[in-house]
């Protein structure tokens, strides 16, 4: 049992090594996130020698397409918004929003608090068009 948990000690230390660098200062969660992935590598590599170096160029090559697929997904998301706010495609949300709000939180509506409350909360959802008041 102590042959295992010396053999396990640098696989252990990374959690506290992580939280020292953060608390400290010396790293944020995105820095030490990559020491973190070094740290294990290096682990499998050099100390445990459970891990093959040729496996390492798949491995990279696999993270750098996975990334540039997440990044081309928030590249898109963040032109397209940037397109529906240049066009003034929600301009009239707030006119839409303070008519509905008069309509329905007026003394008419028996749940007042929770008509407004509701409507607050779906109102910027994008299929506020279930609420056109013509």
């Amino acid at each position: 049992m102590v042959r295992t948990f010396i053999i396990a000690v640098p696989g252990l230390t990374l959690p506290f090594v992580i939280r020292a660098a953060v608390i400290q200062g010396v790293a944020t969660a995105t820095e030490v996130s990559t020491v973190g992935v070094v740290y294990t590598a290096l682990l499998g590599l050099l100390v445990y020698r459970q891990f093959d170096w040729r496996r390492i160029y798949p491995i990279l090559v696999d993270t750098v397409s996975l990334t540039g697929a997440v990044m081309l997904i928030i590249g898109t998301a963040t032109a397209m918004a940037w397109a529906l706010t240049q066009s003034g495609f929600l301009e009239g949300r707030g006119l839409l929003k303070e008519h509905i709000m008069n309509l329905y939180g007026g003394i008419v509506c028996p749940g007042a608090r929770r008509c407004r409350r509701w409507l607050k909360i779906l109102l910027p959802l994008p299929f506020y068009g279930l609420f056109r008041c013509y």
